[in-house]
């Protein structure tokens, strides 16, 4: 993740309000999480939470 700079990633969230009613997972997790999934070629949200689950660590 070290191609994406969090401080532009900042400023994209005050530009389009992107923290906006968030509860529990932050948007940059939501980022990481999301990006994973791509890189990880899975097809559902359970998937992304299994392969996350399985590396607590």
């Amino acid at each position: 993740m070290e191609w994406t700079h969090p401080e532009q990633f900042r400023r994209c969230l005050g530009r389009y309000q992107g923290q906006h009613k968030v509860r529990n997972c932050s948007c940059w997790d939501q980022f990481l999480a999301t990006t994973f999934a791509q890189v990880t070629e899975c097809a559902s949200r359970a998937d992304i939470e299994v392969c996350l689950r399985s590396q607590r660590a």
